[in-house]
Parts: structure tokens; sequence; C-alpha cells
């Protein structure tokens, strides 16, 4: 379950007691579904450093939150947070990968949208800036429009478009400059020139050198009237024309960018791509996240990777196959879990500690597991109270060093299990396993030693229905009876 993760910052000095000096610093915040009690634990990896930031803080209630100083995170460019909640056992309740763009010492950044109806949010909102834009370019096209003809009655100078935007020094000359500019002011803040704007300017009842006192003031207080930033018709165009441009060419680098394409993208198109850049947006938090948690495929140490309630059969889907040394408490509590051959991710051939892999979790089925390696600390599946199929357990080729009576320990729902190579230890226990096939006692049984000088004393528990299932199979009948000749005690409880 991924839940909201909110980074925010502390706008005053008596907000962020904790620091001093001018930096500034951010909480981050993690609501929670309900009461719990552990550890928010933040490792922020900058753009200037290989090595992370780890800050932790303990949290009781319904929300984790952790304080971040600023003074280790503003360098320019993009922080990378990798924040893990984990209740007081240490069981994992969520993990996230957020980042912050930090632009002269703010931050600026959020998590990326989650979901297609975000992304669709976002890409309708450059849809309506796009006709923000094409509507004001085109109230200015009409406005000039309008100049045109006013300047056409006041002086008698020809309409046609080339001379009004070409000339720049002829309009320059004439009255109709300071209307021209005036009109254009118009058009951006009221989208359209009032009739009485050129009626008061150009009277003809008033005299000839209070109308010039007029133009030449318009023009001072309005400046160059070719400049975007003055207002003048012709800059406003080009303004308008150029953003609009560069707003699209921007949004498609930027389609090409999450898709790694280089040909060109329509307008017409940038809709039909928001499933793509959303599939591509998920890839991409899915491989940082996995490259750091998997560190890219080197990590050995998986003790309480997976345990706990955050990890699901949906979102547990490792980016490398997973070859742990130390394998203990790796499932542990795990809620969601179910099927571990399901990613085809996972090698135990080299565990040396695997006790408690599974226990008190909801997994069923796991794939092969070898403990030649693991002979001080072998308990693979004890406690492991749903656990129904094996499908290999490869024992060592000597005894391990502990006692095993506690190796099936609450094995209430297994059924299946292949066992190779040897049973060379005494006190095995599977009284619990009532549902053992009969496949899963003759395998067992087989697995026992028949060397009487390691079976003489040894002895093996099996669940007492199990014991009409020997008697009613050959095979099985056969096994039994070699290793109670070997020197093995078999019970029935």
């Amino acid at each position: 379950m991924f839940y909201d993760f909110t980074l925010t910052k502390f706008e005053t000095r008596a907000e962020r007691p904790l620091f001093t000096g001018d930096c500034a610093a951010y909480r981050l915040t993690v609501p929670l579904p309900a009461e719990e009690s552990g550890l928010l634990t933040v490792a922020a990896y900058r753009p200037d450093t290989e090595n992370p930031v780890l800050v932790s803080e303990a949290f009781s209630g319904t929300v984790a939150s952790a304080t971040l100083a600023a003074g280790q995170y503003d360098k320019e460019g993009e922080t990378r947070f990798l924040c893990t909640v984990s209740d007081e056992n240490g069981g994992v309740l969520t993990t996230r990968l957020l980042y912050a763009t930090v632009l002269r010492g703010i931050a600026q950044g959020t998590p990326a949208p989650d979901d297609k109806t975000a992304l669709s949010a976002l890409l309708s909102e450059a849809g309506k800036a796009v006709s923000e834009c094409s509507a004001a370019a085109s109230s200015a096209t009409e406005a000039a429009a309008e100049a045109r003809e006013a300047a056409a009655l006041v002086v008698n100078v020809p309409t046609k478009f080339s001379q009004l935007t070409d000339d720049v020094g002829y309009l320059k000359k004439t009255e109709a400059s300071a209307t021209y500019i005036r009109a254009g002011r118009k058009a951006v803040h009221r989208r359209r020139p009032r009739n009485g704007l050129f009626k008061r300017a150009y009277d003809p009842d008033r005299g000839h050198v209070r109308r010039h006192q007029k133009i030449r003031r318009r023009r001072r207080d309005v400046g160059d009237h070719d400049g975007a930033e003055h207002g003048g018709i012709r800059g406003i165009n080009m303004a308008k024309t150029n953003n609009l441009t560069d707003f699209l060419t921007s949004l498609a680098a930027k389609f090409r960018a999450k898709l790694g394409t280089s040909g060109t993208i329509n307008p017409q198109d940038f809709e039909s791509k928001v499933d793509a850049v959303f599939e591509a947006g998920k890839k991409s938090e899915y491989d940082a996240f996995w490259d750091d948690y998997q560190s890219n495929g080197t990590r050995t140490d998986y003790y309480h990777a997976f345990a706990g309630k955050g990890w699901t059969q949906t979102n547990f889907k490792p980016k490398y196959t997973a070859r742990p040394s130390e394998a203990r408490n790796m499932f542990a509590q795990n809620t969601g879990i179910t099927d571990l051959t399901l990613t085809g991710k996972f090698d135990f051939s080299a565990v040396t500690t695997i006790t408690d892999c599974m226990a008190w979790s909801s997994v069923t089925k796991v794939p092969s597991i070898n403990l030649s390696n693991a002979r001080s600390s072998p308990h693979a599946i004890a406690k492991a109270r749903s656990l129904v199929t094996v499908e290999n357990l490869i024992f060592p080729t000597s005894p391990f060093t502990v006692n095993c009576s506690d190796f099936f320990y609450l094995c209430y729902a297994l059924e299946n299990i292949t066992i190779t190579g040897t049973i060379q230890n005494t006190g095995f226990d599977l009284h619990w396993s009532t549902k053992l096939t009969i496949e899963s006692v003759t395998s067992i049984l087989t697995a026992l030693s028949k060397d009487s000088s390691v079976a003489a004393g040894k002895s093996i528990t099996f669940p007492t229905a199990a014991q009409a299932k020997i008697q009613a199979d050959t095979t099985a009948k056969g096994q039994y009876d070699a290793a109670i000749a070997a020197g093995w005690t078999i019970a029935f409880s």
C-alpha cells in the first residue's frame, strides 16, 4: 500500500527550532490509515554525492514525520528521497521514492502523479493554457484590425496590413501610432478597445496642438510600441505566437524524453501519448526503487527485507533475482504475499542463515531452498502456518549442528514437500502437518539415512493420519521398513 508523502518548507525560524543559521528546513509527513508506532527513515541522495544522508524519527499515532535540514539538501539539482515507514517491530508498512528539485535554495518539487487521472489532469491544464494563448492572440489580432480602421479615418493612409506592421518608421511619424499602441494595451487587458477611445483621441472640435500634446504624452507613457513588454500590438502577437510555439515544442520534447524517442510528435497526438508517458513514468520509478533496494542486484543481506504489512503480491515485483545469504525473517509476519514462485526472482541456493524466513506469514508456496550451507540456522519453514507447498528442500551431506525439533513447528497447512539429500538429525517432528500427501510422506521416509551407524537411536514423528497412508502404499511401506531396519524410531502423534 502506498501512502501520501508530503514535503513542506518551514517559513519561519520559530517553526524550525532544531536548526540555526539562515538555512531553511523541511518537514516530511506521512498520514497513516490507523494508529501505529514505529520509525520513519529517509535516505536522501543529493545530486552532488553518491552517499545518502540518513534521517530517522520515531512516531506514534496516525502521522509519521521527519524534519530535514535544507543545508544538507539545497544543492542545485534534483535530490532523491527513499522513504521507509516501519512499525515498532521493524516491519515495513510502506516505502516510497520521491524527488525534490532545488532551485536557488527553494524546494520546488513534489512526487510525480501516481495515476493516470492526475497525469491527464496535468495535460488538461496544459491544453487550457494553449487555448488561452490562442484566444489572447486572436483578440489581439482583432484589436489590431480595429486600430487600422481607426487610423484610416484619422489620416489618409492605406489600410494594407503590410504597411502597418512592417513599416515601423512610417507608423512612428503618424498620429495613428498612439491609437495603435493604446489599442494594443486594451487588447491585452480588456480583450478589445472601447469605441469611445478613438472618438476622444481624435475629436475634430479640439485644437491641433492639444491633439499632438496628448499623442506625445501617450507615447512617452507607453514607450516603444514595438516591444512586447510595452504592450504593442505587434509585440503582443509575436510574444503570444512565440510562447505558444515554445510551449508546444517543450511539451513534445518532454514526451520524447520520457518515451525515449526522437521522432516528431504533432500536437494533435499529445493526448494519445498520455498512457505511454504514464507507463514510462511507472517504469522509471520502479527501476529507481529496485536499483536502490536491491543494490543493483548485488544485495545479499535480506534480513527482514519483505516483512510486515507493506508488501503485497501486487507490488512485490523484484527487478533483480534475490540471492540471499542472510534470509532470517525475510517474510516474517507478511500478510500480503502468498506465492514466492510467481516472480521467478528467488535463488535460495547460497543461504547461510534462514531460520523463521516465513514465520507467521501468509506465504503458501516457496521455490527450492538449499540448506547445504545453513547447518547452524536451517529452520526455514518453522512457524509458517499458511505454507502449503515447498518445491524442494535440499538437506546437507552432514548433520545440522542445532536441534531440529522445531523444524516443522506449526506447519499446519503443509501438504506438498519434496526433500532431496539425507536426513541425519534426530527429533524431526511433523505431527502438526496432518495434511501431508502420501507423496510427501514417501519423500521424507526416503530421505531418512539408511546407514545404521547414523540412524541408530534417531527418531522422527509423523502425524497419526500418515500411518494408514504408509501401510496402504507399497513404496512408502518399503521406505518405512528400511528406516526401521537401519535403527530409526518412527512415531505417530
